[in-house]
C-alpha cells in the first residue's frame, strides 16, 4: 500500500472517531428495556389521523439519568404525528392505579433512547389516578413532528395488563391506546409478551 493511500485511510478513521454520535435508537427498539414496543394509530376516515407511540420501561438504574430515579422504574413514551396525518397531537393522559407509587413526572429532550429533541409538553402532572401530559392547542405536536420523551417514575414494574391512555388531537378527536403502566403488586414479567388488543396494531423495528 502506498503512502498516499495510507494517509487517506488514516484521515477517514480520524473523521469517524471525532464525528457525531449515532442517532438515538427508538424507544421501541431499546433492548435494555424490560418492555418496549410501538403502537400504530391508522385512521383513514376524515379527519385522517396517522400517528404512533413508542414506549419503553426501564428497571432501576438502567435509564441513563437514573441518578434522579434511585430505586425507581422509569416509564417512557414518545408521540409521533406522522407526515400523512391531518391533525396535531394535543395531549396524552394515562390511567394509573392509585397505589402504583408514581413519582417524578417530567420529560427528557436528550433521552439516551428515543428520537432526540421534540416538542415539550406545557404541563406534566398527576391527578386522581391519571398521569397527564398537555401540549394544548397552542403548542401541539404537529404533523411530521414528535414529542420529547415523556416519562414518570414508579416503585413498581409493569404488569401484563396494559393501562388505558387517551391521546387527544386538535381536530380528529380522542383515541384510546393501551400502554405499559406500573402494577401495585409484583409484576408477572413472563406475561409481558402478550399481544396488544386487536384494534391497536403494534409494529416492530422501524427503519
Amino acid at each position: 500500500m502506498n503512502t498516499r493511500c495510507l494517509s487517506v485511510i488514516l484521515v477517514a478513521v480520524s473523521i469517524v472517531a471525532v464525528g457525531p454520535s449515532v442517532a438515538n435508537a427508538t424507544l421501541a427498539d431499546d433492548s435494555t428495556a424490560i418492555i418496549s414496543n410501538s403502537i400504530l394509530l391508522n385512521y383513514t376516515t376524515e379527519p385522517e389521523f396517522f400517528a404512533h407511540i413508542d414506549y419503553a420501561v426501564y428497571a432501576p438504574g438502567i435509564y441513563s439519568n437514573s441518578y434522579l430515579f434511585t430505586g425507581k422504574y422509569v416509564y417512557c413514551y414518545q408521540l409521533f404525528d406522522d407526515w400523512s396525518s391531518t391533525s396535531s397531537i394535543m395531549s396524552l393522559d394515562i390511567d394509573i392505579d392509585l397505589d402504583a407509587g408514581v413519582g417524578l413526572i417530567t420529560y427528557d429532550t436528550a433521552s439516551p433512547s428515543g428520537a432526540a429533541g421534540g416538542i415539550n409538553p406545557l404541563f406534566c402532572g398527576y391527578d386522581m389516578g391519571q398521569v397527564q401530559y398537555g401540549f394544548s392547542s397552542g403548542n401541539p405536536v404537529t404533523v411530521g413532528q414528535h414529542s420529547s420523551v415523556l416519562l414518570f417514575t414508579s416503585d413498581f414494574a409493569p404488569d401484563s395488563i396494559m393501562g388505558t391512555g387517551l391521546l387527544g388531537t386538535t381536530t380528529a378527536g380522542n383515541y384510546f391506546v393501551q400502554l405499559p403502566v406500573p402494577a401495585p403488586e409484583p409484576a408477572s414479567l413472563l406475561l409481558l409478551a402478550m399481544p396488544a388488543p386487536a384494534l391497536l396494531k403494534t409494529r416492530g423495528r422501524k427503519s
